[in-house]
C-alpha cells in the first residue's frame, strides 16, 4: 500500500462553513499536485517495537528524578511539567494549543472552549523516564481520567519527533485528545461507536513541519492494518460497513479481555480508521457521512439513517472501502500553516523549584488508574516528600 499526499495551495480569506471547512476546501482548490508516495510496510517487527526498548525502575523514585530540573509551562488549556528547556516547553503547549484548535476547526465542536485544562508530564531524558515506573506495556504514552481532570504522560522526544516521522506514543496522546475534546459534544448528541474511534484515529495523524501542516498519513497507525490482513498475507479482510455501523461499545468491555475479543477489537479499530479515512478522502461520500451522523444524532435507528443519507447499500459502499484498502494509494492532505488562522496563546514556563516539581510527579503517579492509594511505592513516595520539607 502506499500513502498519496495531495499537496494543496490555500487561499485563506475564503470562508468555511459548517461540518465540511476544511476536508471540502483542500479537495476543491484547484493547484498543480506534488505527488509524495511512501509504502507502508506490514511487520511484526514493528508492532514489538512501539514501545520503549529502555528497563523500568522497580518503583517510582523520586531521589533521582530530584536531581533533575524541571519547569512548568502553562497556557488557557494545558499544563505542562517537563524536563526539557524553556524553549521546548514552549513549543510542546502552542502544538496541544494548535492540535486543540485544529479538532475544533475540523469538527465544529463549540463544546472545546469549556472543558478543564489537561495536565501533561512530557519527559525528554530516558532515565527520568524510567525512574517513574510505568508499566511495560505503557512506556511511551498514556492518557486517563481522574473525576474531571485529564491527565497524560509522555516522552516528549517521541512526542515532538512524531510531528515529523512516525510516533506511535504522539498517536496514543492526540488520540485520546480527541476523545476529551469532544467528550462534550458525545455527551449531549449521540454518536456511532465506529465513528467515536474512527475520527480519533484520523485527528491523530495531525502533523506541524515547519510552515506546513498535514492529515491523513497513516504514519505508525499502519499496525492497525496489521489485523485486517489475511493469512499468508494476499490482501485485506473486508470492512463490512453493516456490522461495523452496528457495533455498540458495550460489546467492548474492558474488563475480562481475552485473546479472541482482543482480535475483535483491533479488526473494529482498523475498519473504523479506514471507513474515516476513506470517507474524508471522497467529498460526495463526506457530506453524506455528514448527514448520516446528524441523522443519528437526532435518533434515527442505523439502517433508515444509511439509506437515507448514502442512497445505497450497504454492499456497494463497503466495496467501495474495500477497494480504496486495497488499492496502490490512500489520501493525505498536507497545507500550509497559514491556511488556518490560529489564535494568540499566552504561556508562561517557570524553573520548578525541586519539591514542589516532586509535588507535581507525584500527582501525575497517583493519578494513574489501576494504583491504590497504599501501594507501597506511593507510600514511600508520599514519606521521601515529606522528607524534604526538613
Amino acid at each position: 500500500m502506499r500513502v498519496l499526499y495531495v499537496f494543496q495551495s490555500f487561499v485563506s480569506s475564503l470562508l468555511f462553513s459548517f461540518y465540511n471547512s476544511i476536508r471540502v476546501f483542500l479537495i476543491q482548490v484547484s493547484c498543480r499536485p506534488v505527488f509524495l508516495m511512501l509504502r507502508c510496510l506490514f511487520t511484526a517487527l514493528f508492532v514489538l517495537s512501539i514501545t520503549s526498548p529502555s528497563a523500568t525502575s522497580d518503583e517510582l523514585d523520586l531521589k533521582k528524578l530530584e536531581k533533575i530540573k524541571w519547569r512548568i509551562a502553562e497556557s488557557q488549556n494545558f499544563t505542562v511539567i517537563t524536563d526539557a528547556s524553556e524553549k521546548e516547553a514552549l513549543g510542546y503547549i502552542q502544538e496541544l494549543e494548535n492540535f486543540r484548535y485544529f479538532v475544533h476547526f475540523y469538527l465544529q465542536q463549540n463544546e472545546v472552549e469549556r472543558l478543564p485544562r489537561a495536565n501533561f508530564l512530557l519527559v525528554k531524558r530516558d532515565k527520568a523516564f524510567k525512574y517513574l515506573s510505568l508499566d511495560q506495556e505503557s512506556v511511551g504514552g498514556m492518557f486517563f481520567l481522574r473525576g474531571d481532570k485529564v491527565f497524560s504522560i509522555a516522552r516528549s522526544g517521541d512526542f515532538r519527533k512524531g510531528a515529523m516521522v512516525p510516533s506511535y506514543e504522539r498517536n496514543i496522546v492526540l488520540h485520546e485528545l480527541v476523545h476529551y475534546l469532544t467528550s462534550e459534544s458525545r455527551r449531549k448528541h449521540k454518536q456511532p461507536y465506529w465513528y467515536y474511534e474512527g475520527i480519533a484515529d484520523y485527528l491523530s495523524t495531525f502533523k506541524e513541519d515547519g510552515k506546513k501542516m498535514s492529515i491523513g498519513e497513516i504514519g505508525a497507525l499502519k499496525y492497525r492494518f496489521y489485523s485486517l490482513e489475511k493469512r499468508g498475507g494476499d490482501g485485506y479482510e473486508s470492512v463490512d460497513l453493516e456490522s461495523l455501523f452496528k457495533v455498540e461499545r458495550n460489546e467492548h468491555p474492558v474488563e475480562n479481555r481475552n485473546k479472541e475479543l482482543d482480535k475483535e477489537v483491533s479488526k473494529f479499530y482498523a475498519r473504523s480508521f479506514v471507513a474515516v479515512h476513506y470517507f474524508a478522502s471522497n467529498p460526495e461520500r463526506d457530506k453524506q457521512l455528514t448527514q448520516y451522523l446528524r441523522l443519528i444524532a437526532m435518533g434515527e435507528e442505523v439502517d433508515k439513517a444509511f439509506s437515507m443519507a448514502f442512497n445505497t447499500s450497504y454492499e456497494v459502499l463497503t466495496k467501495e472501502v474495500d477497494t480504496y484498502l486495497s488499492g496502490n494509494y490512500l489520501y493525505g492532505y498536507s497545507f500550509p500553516k497559514s491556511a488556518i488562522q490560529f489564535p494568540q496563546v499566552s504561556i508562561e514556563t517557570d524553573p520548578l523549584e525541586k519539591r514542589l516539581a516532586m509535588e507535581w510527579i507525584l500527582y501525575f503517579v497517583e493519578s494513574r488508574p489501576g494504583l491504590e492509594s497504599d501501594d507501597p511505592q506511593l507510600v514511600r513516595a508520599r514519606a521521601y516528600l515529606e522528607s524534604m520539607k526538613e
